[in-house]
This record gives structure tokens, sequence and C-alpha cells, in this order.
């Protein structure tokens, strides 16, 4: 059999020499099929001639994988380098954006920052300014509290005090307090008349709050109880006593004293009657109202 024949005059030695020489599997995979084991040839001059021309093919296809390999690690390097452009032209693209962005921004601060800076100094401003009229408000009003307590305690007269009330120079708010209260000593010290008097800017001006002008009212018409004749406190009261209104239980007492000094006792028992069971009234005024009445020889209860 030409195949023994090759097996024993070292044909297969040297064929499996040349393959074995071979270290990568891939060259391996491709002689295999070219030159497999069963080989025409029978001699050893052949089989020497079969080593030989194996170990030529295998180095040609040594060569061709080499070259195989440059090419196709040259075109891995360029896949790699197309990559790495890419990924430098994405950050350069990025870095532009970045840069418009930021180039925008500043037109926009440049434009209308002007408007957050006018903003900001308004509202520090404003607060600084509020804060400033808080505090000089609260000076103002500490400084006239301070008037009207020195005046209180100039002398133990109560002209001396009216006096000192008048000179203190009290501006503001303060200074309808501060005439109300001299009007008050004026009173005590025998002058209704310049109390009246005193108290008679308050009692007509409209722009003044009610709690102010009701009160002057209110006070004038208790002061002067001798100057003012009754028709005409009630006349006064009438306008203060209406629902609502700050003092309207005092001012409907006030009535009916003036009632009695009429002698329209039933009136005024009517109205005593009135304040002693509203539920507005303070339990002292409740009880005035009540002594009025037994005083007026009425009963306290209606008939």
């Amino acid at each position: 059999m030409k195949n023994e024949h090759f097996f024993k005059c070292g044909g297969y030695d040297a064929w499996v020499k040349g393959v074995r020489s071979v270290k990568d599997k891939r060259l391996q995979s491709r002689v295999t099929p070219v030159f497999g084991l069963d080989c025409p040839f029978g001699s050893r001059k052949m089989s020497v001639a079969l080593g030989k021309a194996l170990r030529f093919r295998l180095r040609v296809a040594q060569r061709e994988t080499q070259a195989c390999g440059l090419q196709l690690s040259a075109s891995i390097q360029d896949k790699t380098d197309l990559g790495a452009n890419m990924s430098d032209t994405d950050s350069f693209i990025d870095e532009v954006t970045e840069e418009v962005k930021r180039d925008k921004l500043y037109a926009v601060l440049r434009r209308y920052g002007w408007i957050a800076v006018v903003g900001v100094v308004a509202i520090v401003g404003g607060a600084s300014y509020n804060e400033w009229s808080k505090s000089k408000a609260q000076a103002i009003a500490q400084a006239n509290g301070d008037a009207i307590t020195a005046a209180l305690a100039s002398g133990d007269e109560a002209l001396a005090r009216a006096e000192a009330l008048g000179s203190a120079g009290i501006t503001g708010s303060a200074r309808i307090v501060a005439d109300m209260i001299r009007a008050g000593e004026l009173h005590a010290a025998g002058d209704s008349k310049a109390a009246i008097t005193a108290l008679a800017p308050y009692t007509v001006d409209a722009t003044l709050d009610a709690i102010y002008r009701d009160l002057a009212i209110l006070k004038t018409a208790m002061i002067g109880a001798k100057e003012i004749t009754p028709e005409d406190r009630i006349t006064q009261l009438a306008g203060i006593a209406s629902p609502g209104a700050p003092y309207r239980l005092l001012a409907e007492e006030q009535i009916a004293t003036a009632q009695v000094e009429m002698g329209d006792i039933e009136a005024a028992v009517d109205g005593l009657r009135a304040i002693s069971q509203d539920v507005e009234a303070t339990e002292a005024l409740r009880r005035r109202s009540l002594q009025m009445i037994v005083a007026l020889g009425a009963d306290t209860a209606p008939q």
C-alpha cells in the first residue's frame, strides 16, 4: 500500500514535524486540509520533498497570516483613531456649546442685570427706611410720653399741671391725649370753660378718628354739665350713642342724666333699664344704672 510505504519511509514523521512546527493553531487549520494524512506519495525521497514543500507552504501561509494580521491591526488602529477623533470632535462640540451658552448668559446679564440690581437696592432701601421710620416713631412716642409724665409731676396744683401740659411741646396724636388730660386738670381746678375750650377743636373735627372725636364730645358733655344745657348735651351725645359707636353706652348714661335734669324721669328710667340689660355693658355700668333707677324710685324690672 502506498500509504504504508509512506509511513515506513518516514514521510509521515516529516509531515507531522512540519505541522507541529507551526505553533499557531490557525495555521495548522489551514495546512491540514491541504496535506492530509492520506498522502499519495510512497517514497522517502518524495516524503522529503513533501516535507520541504510543506515547510514552504507553512512559511507562505505564515507570511500571509502576518500580512493579514498587520492589515487587521492597521484596521483596528484606524478604527481606534477614528473613535478617538470622533471623541475629540464630540468634546470640541461640547466645549463650543458651553461657550455659546455662557456668552448668551453674559449677554442677558449685561442687558437685564441692572433690573435685578435695582430690585435688590429697592428692597434693601425699603427695609432700611421702614426700620428707620419705626425707630423714629418709637423715639417720638417715647419723648411725648416722657413729656406728659414730666408735666403731670411738675406740681401739686391742677392748674400748674394743666399749664405744664399746654407748654410741653407734645406733637402728633399724643397732643390729643395731652389736651384731654389738660381739660380734666382745668376742670379739677374749677375752670370748666377753659376745659371745654381745650376740647372744642376735637369735637368738630370730621377727619379725626372716631375714638378721639367721640371721647372729646363725651368729656365735653360731662365736664360742661353746668355750662351746657341738658338739651344741648342730649343733642351732642345723640351723635355718639348710635349702634357701633365706641362710647355708645356711656353716652346713653349721660343722656339719661340729662333727662333727669330736664324732669323726664320715665325716659331716663327706660334708658337706664336698657343699659342694665345690654350684653355689652360692663358690670360697673350695670350697677350704676340700677342704682340710679332705685334712686329715682322706679323698679329695676320693666312693668
